[in-house]
């Protein structure tokens, strides 16, 4: 299975593989009329249900956003990037190598830039990296809409990753 390179992408994952197994224990407990403590045997049905919901609206928000990241990529403006931080987010595991994992080894980055346009400070984050950025004084190249310069993308390929 591919690394999601957003949040949302995460969600529809996670959402997607609860809402599978839900409705598929709902579906068996159902057919096997096996009882459920205090309630009817097909109760998970519905919380496989609620979990596909969430998984097509995280979807939806990961398709548009995607669709917005590309179009500032192909027509939006480019400016160089300021890096103010390189986040960690140790609360995201993606293990793919054992059974046992510790917190923030299969972790991604984030990164967190500012850029001038017209005058004005901005900053935007990047998407998730599954690799560490290099340490250093280099500057990725930013991508704003000039119309809204706050809506703005992180050309994750001018950002130079450890090996």
């Amino acid at each position: 299975m591919e690394r999601p390179n957003t949040i949302s992408g995460l969600c529809v994952i996670l959402f997607g593989m609860l809402g599978a197994a839900f409705t598929i224990l709902g579906l068996l407990f159902w057919v096997m009329a096996v009882p459920i403590r205090g309630g009817p045997s097909w109760a998970f049905l519905p919380v496989g249900l609620l979990a596909w919901l969430l998984c097509l609206a995280f979807s939806a928000a990961s398709r548009r956003r995607e669709a917005r990241r590309a179009r500032l990529r192909a027509e939006g403006v480019a400016v160089p990037g300021e890096i103010l931080s390189v986040d960690r987010l140790a609360w995201i595991n993606w293990n793919t190598s054992t059974l046992w994992n510790w917190p923030g080894v299969h972790s991604p980055w984030r990164l967190r830039c500012a850029y001038r346009y017209g005058g004005e400070r901005y900053q935007v984050k990047s998407d998730l990296l599954w690799r560490e950025p290099v340490r250093g004084g280099w500057r990725p190249t930013v991508y704003l809409d000039p119309g809204n310069p706050r809506r703005a993308v992180v050309d994750l390929d001018t950002v130079p990753l450890t090996l």
